[in-house]
């Protein structure tokens, strides 16, 4: 299992896959913003087959890091170096190959050393790299039962016995697939109700206490409510158009960006101020 959602980046009119390597269109209405700084380098340069490569920073509850120091550190290229933008985005040009390794590193985050993601012919540059960069205190412990309950704004023609919902759900570390050093991404399953099978979970990512939430674009959750209804909740750990998060402890709130509500006469999306609440049980 991996993250399912894929964000995309627009940078320059360029599209980069997040968290997965599915890929999704670009969202052109983003602002730019500005390059990374140049790079530095104390080895050699770039020679015959130097490719360009671009990667993000991102702390582990995927906020993106701006002024983070990325080093090559194998290779004809050991010692060239840059630092991300305010996006947490970075670009280099060398000689790298699939076990070159590069180094991220920033004040109060632990250092991570990672290789070049695999070859991607939508995405420009085609080769791209990810770090997730963990504080020193160790992330909050969010496995256990809880209850989910997700609170639908006033919304016109979605009926009243949906607009707040409660669940059962478990939380446990995510699988290795999901990212292979998750010691800070959760899996939230839902229980007990007809969820759809791809539409049965979310993710939370956790720094410190700060708690992001990776699939903040689409739908997450789709409860079957009959062979024709359901009823889905989109775009987590966002109010009003903003990353919002959440912080950690027995109850955990944040919001959501639109309930969307689906039957063969009717549809339905309710967007707006809506509210997610989490309450260990």
């Amino acid at each position: 299992m991996k993250i399912r959602t894929a964000t995309v980046i627009a940078t320059a009119g360029l599209c980069a896959p997040i968290l997965t390597v599915g890929l999704a269109g670009c969202n052109n209405g983003r602002s730019p913003v500005a390059p990374s700084s140049p790079a530095t380098s104390n080895g050699a340069g770039p020679t015959g087959g130097a490719i360009p490569i671009a990667g993000i920073v991102y702390d582990t509850a995927y906020r993106a890091l701006p002024g983070a120091r990325i080093e090559v550190i194998d290779g004809p290229q050991a010692g060239l170096s840059t630092v991300s933008a305010s996006n947490g985005e970075f670009r280099l040009v060398g000689v790298f190959g699939d076990t070159t390794r590069f180094v991220a590193t920033k004040d109060g985050h632990l250092a991570a050393t990672s290789t070049l993601g695999p070859f991607c012919a939508q995405c420009q540059p085609n080769r791209w790299i990810f770090f997730n960069l963990e504080e020193p205190v160790p992330p909050p412990d969010l496995t256990g039962d809880w209850q989910v309950t997700f609170e639908t704004s006033a919304c016109t023609g979605l009926p009243s016995e949906l607009q707040t919902r409660s669940y059962d759900a478990t939380i446990a570390l995510a699988p290795p697939e999901a990212h292979p050093d998750a010691r800070w991404l959760f899996a939230v399953t839902m229980s007990n109700v007809p969820f759809l099978s791809d539409y049965k979970e979310f993710h939370i990512a956790a720094a410190g206490n700060y708690l992001g939430f990776p699939e903040n674009d689409g739908p997450v959750l789709i409860e079957q409510l009959d062979p024709t209804t359901s009823l889905s909740y989109n775009a987590l750990g966002i109010t009003n158009g903003v990353i919002t998060g959440a912080s950690a402890g027995p109850i955990i709130t944040t919001g959501f960006e639109s309930t969307e509500y689906r039957s063969s006469i009717a549809h339905i999306d309710c967007a707006g101020n809506n509210r997610l609440t989490l309450t260990r049980r």
